[in-house]
């Protein structure tokens, strides 16, 4: 038991943290469509950035 719940609070832990790190990126990061449209050139052109 005590085995299965480390295991299951250290997955908890670690979504937690992803969707920390997914949420902060998508308050600083563009909205996906722009950037597909323009990958490389992104901060060239200034739609993305």
């Amino acid at each position: 038991m005590g085995t299965v719940t480390v295991t299951w609070t250290a997955e908890r832990g670690m979504a937690a943290g992803l969707a920390k790190v997914w949420f902060t990126l998508a308050f600083v990061a563009p909205p996906p469509a722009p950037v597909t449209r323009c990958p490389l050139q992104c901060d060239q052109v200034g739609i993305c950035s």
